[in-house]
């Protein structure tokens, strides 16, 4: 990439404007500059950016790691430089070649790098479901095309060209005594999104799963759901919403909240907004969320607390998010999302991670950033199945 095709990206950057084609030109004349035409890129991005303050900052980990390389502790400017250098490091790292920011390239010799030993490699999740019909037909959603799968006491059900799943009610619409319901199920690797028959939207994250009505006809809208949901709920003062996971339920008019069961025995509900009531269905102790606050269900007794809604609801908008997580807590993302076995050779090294990692990035992507961090990973195939181990180095 020449100068003027350098200037030129610089420009469509600040606007979002860019190719795919220009951004992964512009990443491999990244992995190559040096710092003097690095520092002549940030030159003339801060003067193209100059009334464009407001930009949002990329993660911190990419900032550290790029204050680490091009070593600007002692430089003037430094949340623009942080800001230029951390933008063209998130390019990178979208396109796989993370490893070369979280490393001086200079002065950290090669064999201290981080290894990652890939074996083979996997491909990130992706819009994958099953449906199950009242009479126990399945339906694999990611295998059918879109259109009309099928009709369920009156309501068409529909898979639209985004791959989503639209429930429709038609004036032909049952009220049958009891309600006939549907599940959706998500594998790992797989996360799918539902439009239920009152318009409300859910979307399952991987290993999870939704049983409903296909009509709401009774005195209130109750699922259940397994693993992880996201709800956008349509008001109805006059049927309220129920979300029934193990033992808890959440009662809801019409809001935006999180439901996370993925850890044994522990069940957290976080409201970005609205109001919704959490009820332990043994103790029937229960206790009002307003927005901003989550309510953790653990040992038989509901506790609430405040939390990061950017972590919590990262996954509806396509990123692993962190602050201050454990290892632990990565690779369980890990194992869920690319369908992989995780084991650890000896005790699980601690740290505390704290940034983004795109969930369309291949595994082998996802690990090379985790790699800057002191654990090594061996990624194979192992009697058909895929196996990821982790130790300390």
């Amino acid at each position: 990439m020449d100068q003027s095709a350098r200037a030129g990206f610089i420009k469509k950057f600040i606007t979002a404007s860019f190719t795919s084609e220009e951004q992964e030109e512009f990443v491999s004349w990244v992995k190559q500059a040096s710092k003097a035409e690095l520092e002549a890129a940030w030159q003339l991005y801060t003067e193209l950016d100059a009334g464009n303050p407001d930009h949002e900052a990329p993660p911190i980990t990419f900032r550290e790691a790029l204050e680490r390389r091009l070593d600007l502790a002692d430089r003037p400017a430094r949340i623009h430089r942080f800001r230029w250098y951390a933008a063209a490091a998130v390019l990178v790292a979208t396109a796989g070649l993370a490893t070369f920011f979280l490393m001086n390239r200079e002065d950290k010799p090669a064999e201290q790098a981080a290894p990652v030993v890939a074996k083979i490699d996997l491909p990130p999740g992706g819009n994958k479901a099953t449906l199950i019909l009242s009479g126990g037909r399945s339906i694999a959603l990611d295998d059918i095309p879109a259109g009309k799968l099928a009709m369920e006491n009156g309501v068409n059900i529909q898979k639209n060209a985004d791959g989503q799943l639209f429930y429709s009610v038609t004036g032909e619409a049952g009220k049958s005594d009891e309600p006939i319901y549907n599940t959706i199920s998500t594998p790992k690797g797989g996360q799918y999104q539902v439009s239920l028959p009152d318009g409300s939207m859910v979307w399952l994250n991987a290993a999870s799963s939704l049983s409903f009505p296909v009509n709401f006809t009774g005195k209130e809208r109750k699922v259940s759901i397994t693993g992880e949901a996201y709800f956008d709920i349509k008001k109805n003062k006059e049927q309220p919403f129920v979300v029934q996971s193990g033992n808890q339920e959440v009662e809801v008019l019409g809001t935006e909240f999180n439901i996370n069961s993925y850890l044994p025995g522990s069940i957290s509900t976080s409201l970005l907004e609205g109001s919704v009531r959490v009820i332990n269905t043994d103790s029937r102790q229960q206790v009002v969320l307003q927005p901003g606050k989550q309510a953790v269900l653990n040992n038989q007794e509901i506790t609430t607390n405040g939390f990061n809604a950017d972590n919590v609801t990262s996954w509806i908008r396509g990123l692993f998010s962190y602050t201050n997580a454990s290892l632990n807590t990565v690779m369980n993302d890990f194992e869920r999302w690319y369908d992989v076995e995780v084991v650890y050779a000896g005790s699980i090294p601690e740290f505390d991670f704290t940034g983004d990692i795109p969930r369309k990035l291949k595994a082998s992507q996802f690990l090379e950033i985790m790699s800057s961090y002191p654990v090594k990973f061996s990624l194979e195939a192992i009697g058909g199945k895929q196996r990821l181990t982790v130790s300390a180095r």
